[in-house]
């Protein structure tokens, strides 16, 4: 039972932490708009992949990581550096023309995509860190190396169902827009100079 809590509980919260536009459900759906569903999907693969051993992680050194809060610190400098570039990328140089689809691009590439940006996402670690040493205190995450397995496959299922959705909604919807991959530039490089200007804040 105390398995099915953990699964329950990650898949849940991954959900929650995915649901807010973020680096990896935008470049899904960009993705998306570019090429085609499948090339969207590969990216959030891509992602979940990276994100199973970022939650496997979180979850062995939470302990750790809360005797040592100045580790928390350091991933808020690294987001605040890699938010800045991303901002000035979406509003400054990134292309605002779909590109056509390409029958000789693999979809290894895409799938390296999603494995790229999720590693460039570092504020996970803080986000699951903070979960799984809360989920540990109230007994719905021990030690066991099966929970901990089962806490990640959680994660991912729940960030790769968010992912699935945000690339459905390019699909559906967002592709009929015209202008589409101008305004998503914008919306994206706001979006991460918001967050820039988050993280100067709570580093002062």
């Amino acid at each position: 039972m105390n398995g099915l809590l953990t699964f329950f509980a990650a898949y849940v919260l991954s959900v929650i932490g995915s649901i807010p536009p973020g680096i990896i459900s935008i470049t899904a759906a960009m993705t998306t708009l570019r090429k085609s569903l499948m090339a969207g999907l590969l990216v959030g693969l891509g992602a979940v992949l990276v994100e199973w051993f970022q939650a496997f992680v979180c979850v062995r050194f939470s302990f750790w990581c809360t005797v040592y809060p100045q580790f928390e610190v350091y991933l808020h400098y690294i987001a605040f550096g890699v938010f800045l570039l991303l901002g000035i990328y979406f509003l400054k140089y990134a292309p605002t023309e779909p590109r056509k689809p390409n029958s000789n691009t693999k979809g290894a590439s895409d799938l390296l995509k999603g494995i790229s940006v999720s590693l460039a996402n570092v504020m996970v670690f803080p986000y699951w860190i903070f979960y799984s040493t809360y989920l540990g205190t109230k007994g719905w995450l021990g030690e066991g190396w099966t929970q901990t397995i089962l806490f990640c496959t959680g994660v991912a299922l729940g960030s790769f169902t968010v992912f699935w959705l945000y690339a459905l909604l390019a699909e559906k919807v967002l592709s009929r827009i015209e202008n589409i991959q101008k305004i998503a530039n914008r919306m994206v490089g706001v979006i991460f100079i918001l967050l820039t200007v988050l993280q100067f804040c709570q580093m002062l």
